[in-house]
C-alpha cells in the first residue's frame, strides 16, 4: 500500500515560532513531514485519468470514498490532495468532490 508519507522528508522543526509548543511538550524541537506536492506536469499528464464526481452529503468521509472507489480506505489522501482539501472537515455538504480514476494512473502521474 502506498503511504501518504512516501517520498516526503522528515524534518526537524526548531523555529522560535513554536517555542510555546516546545515548552508545553517539554521538547526542544518537533519532527514533522514536509508538505506533499504534486509534480508540475501531473495534471498535464492526466489524459488517462477519468474524473468521477461525488456530491458531499452528511455522513460522507474521504476514507469511505477511497474504499468505494479504490478498494482501500487508507488512500483517502489521494482524493483529498486532488481536491486541495486536507480533511473531511474542510468539505461542505453539497460540495462536489472529484474522484480521479484509475488509481494506478493517478499514482503514476503523481510520481508515486
Amino acid at each position: 500500500m502506498i503511504s501518504r508519507y512516501d517520498q516526503r522528508i522528515l524534518m526537524k522543526n526548531v523555529s522560535s515560532h513554536f517555542s510555546e509548543q516546545f515548552e508545553k511538550r517539554g521538547v526542544n524541537f518537533i519532527r514533522h513531514y514536509s508538505t506533499f506536492s504534486i509534480p508540475n506536469d501531473a495534471f498535464e499528464k492526466s489524459k488517462g485519468i477519468i474524473m468521477d464526481f461525488h456530491v458531499w452529503k452528511l455522513g460522507d468521509h474521504l476514507y469511505k470514498l477511497a474504499e468505494q472507489n479504490y478498494g482501500d480506505g487508507r488512500i483517502w489522501w489521494i482524493i483529498a490532495i486532488f481536491n486541495s482539501t486536507p480533511t473531511d472537515a474542510h468539505i461542505k455538504i453539497g460540495q462536489t468532490i472529484i474522484i480521479p480514476k484509475p488509481i494506478q494512473k493517478v499514482l503514476e502521474n503523481f510520481g508515486l
